[in-house]
Order: structure tokens, then C-alpha cells, then sequence
């Protein structure tokens, strides 16, 4: 079903934040703040839910590599000095609208995937995230460790959204009889029936959001292009497999 396809296209937004996150951070002294890995979709169900306007914001600053005046840094304005004795390598006007247009994509993409999933089955998108990878697993079933690697989270958030989720019965934990210092995860059956319920909404929502606007000729460079940027981050990513 769709939800495999979705599941892997939340990896590509993780991706992208991760990208976004390691980005930030060394471009210029400008880009001091990180990222957050927001994103979604192993399903096109990142990674994690928008966590609002004030993170937004913070996220925009950190992907806004300007000098003091707000301009993008030219060959008049680039700061002096280097790195271990290597000179920046600047981002041209190109390249920075470039840049730009992308992570508008890595800040604003995940927050309306997240409003659509809100709205209409009333979980969130790193909630959809979790339940997605919980339902492609052998058993429905993973690692509290593995299912935090599979939806880019810290195992404290995870354990969180667990507990959000077992209360509302669509999650149980148990001890791993094979190893008793691990926990179990486990996608009930209306566990199953929600993902089942809340995928072809968020289908939708990623067919217009990303799809539609698109030509299929685009469509393959973005294909061929994320799974470029992909490889760099990470060549084990399973969105390559």
C-alpha cells in the first residue's frame, strides 16, 4: 500500500534537515543556529511535527547566510579571515537562491504536512512518522533504539510520543525477551487502522504539495538530485536501497 511510499519519502525530508541542520552550521559566522530536523516522511511519512512559528522563525534565521545588513554576502562584504587556513567558499548570488528556495522547502514542508495530518486524522506528523515505520516492520514491531534512528528522533522524544500514542491505543511496549535491556514497540490493529485511515489524506496532501506542480521530466531530476544530496549525507540511507 501507498504507506511504504510515504514512508520513504519521510526519509528524504529527514534527510534534507539533516542536510539543513549541517549546512547551517558552517556556512558563514551568520549561521550560528541549527536546523531542526522537522521533516517527514519515512513516509514522505522527518520527521518530526512543525513545532510551531517561533521555531520557524529561529530555523529561517539559520538558513538566512547574510552579512550584518541582511544582503547576501558578496565579494565586497564576505567577512575576512579562514578556516584552518582555508578560505570560505562563499555562496554565489546563484547559489544563494538556490540555497534559499531549498530550505524554504526544509522549514515550510514539514509544518504543512504536519497541519494536514492535524486537521484531518488529528495526529501529527512525527506521530504518522512513527506508527508508518512500526507498520512496515516484521510484526509491526521494532526496537524503541531502531524506531528512533528510522524516525530521526532522541530516544527521550520518542519515548514521549510513545507514551502519547499507547494511550490512545495504537501502540503497546514490551520487554525484548531476546534482550532484556531493550523495549519492544509494537503497532496494535488500531494502530493499524489509523495508518490505514490517515495515509491516503496525507497522500493527497503530498501529490499536491509536491507532485502536482511538477513535470514528469522534473520529477526524475528531482529524483536523481535528492538521491545525490542523499548519498553525501548518508550512502547507507534506505531511501538508496
Amino acid at each position: 500500500m501507498q504507506v511504504i511510499a510515504l514512508s520513504v519519502f519521510v526519509q528524504l525530508l529527514t534527510s534534507w534537515g539533516r542536510l539543513g541542520s549541517m549546512t547551517t552550521t558552517t556556512s558563514t559566522p551568520a549561521a550560528g543556529k541549527r536546523a531542526n530536523n522537522t521533516a517527514s516522511s519515512a513516509a514522505g511519512p522527518a520527521t518530526s511535527p512543525a513545532t510551531g512559528t517561533s521555531d520557524q522563525a529561529s530555523n529561517q534565521d539559520s538558513l538566512d547566510v547574510t552579512g550584518q545588513s541582511g544582503r547576501p554576502f558578496s565579494s565586497s562584504d564576505q567577512p575576512s579571515g579562514s578556516v584552518d587556513g582555508v578560505e570560505p567558499r562563499w555562496l554565489s548570488e546563484e547559489d544563494q537562491r538556490t540555497w534559499m528556495a531549498l530550505g524554504s522547502v526544509l522549514l515550510r514542508l514539514p509544518g504543512a504536512l504536519d497541519a494536514q495530518l492535524q486537521r484531518d486524522a488529528g495526529i501529527s506528523h512525527f506521530e504518522y512518522v512513527v506508527m508508518a515505520a512500526l507498520s512496515e516492520s516484521p510484526e509491526r514491531t521494532l526496537r524503541m533504539s531502531i524506531l528512533a534512528v528510522m524516525a530521526e528522533s532522541g530516544l527521550p522524544r520518542l519515548s514521549q510520543v510513545v507514551t502519547r500514542l499507547e494511550k490512545r491505543g495504537w501502540v503497546k511496549r514490551s520487554p525484548d525477551p531476546t534482550d532484556g535491556r531493550s523495549t519492544l514497540a509494537t503497532l496494535t490493529e488500531d494502530g493499524w487502522d489509523k495508518v490505514v485511515a490517515s495515509a491516503p489524506g496525507h497522500v493527497e496532501e503530498v501529490r499536491r504539495l509536491v507532485f502536482d506542480p511538477l513535470t514528469k521530466a522534473q520529477l526524475r531530476q528531482l529524483n536523481e538530485i535528492s538521491r545525490r544530496v542523499i548519498t553525501v549525507i548518508d550512502p547507507d540511507d534506505r531511501c538508496l536501497r
